[in-house]
């Protein structure tokens, strides 16, 4: 998924142009590098949508620091966006589902279900406690 659409306020094509990176990551058969880069991408990404994010070239960076060979195949598929149009698809057939049996929409990403009801995750330092305190009621 390019979890920063346009509609969020992504400028940049950054999430897009992230996934794609994984997409390629995969395709070049180093799927086990993904979750590795997918962590340093998330330390890289913006913390305001419209932030400066990662240029392509800073983005095969990210991915070399984390033992991603970079083949002229692998650099050509993240500035061609050769897998930009399979993200997006991913993405809308996601967003236009519910998750599991639960009627509940994907509306962002993370998303935690507790007994089938969506957590909200608010990254404001509260996020531990009020968890935790939903898993307790669940119980």
């Amino acid at each position: 998924m390019n979890y920063v659409s346009g509609k969020h306020g992504d400028v940049t094509g950054f999430s897009t142009r992230a996934m794609n990176l994984l997409a390629a990551i995969a395709d070049s058969g180093q799927v086990d590098r993904v979750p590795a880069v997918y962590g340093a991408i998330l330390e890289a990404q913006p913390r305001d949508a419209a932030g400066p994010a990662p240029t392509d070239f800073a983005l095969l960076e990210i991915a070399s620091t984390q033992g991603v060979r970079l083949s002229a195949e692998l650099r050509d598929a993240v500035e061609s966006g050769r897998w930009n149009e399979l993200v997006q698809r991913a993405n809308d057939a996601a967003s236009s589902r519910t998750l599991g049996r639960t009627g509940t929409p994907l509306r962002y990403v993370p998303t935690v279900l507790v007994e089938g009801r969506q957590f909200e995750v608010r990254d404001d330092g509260t996020d531990v406690a009020r968890l935790e305190a939903a898993i307790r009621q669940s119980d």
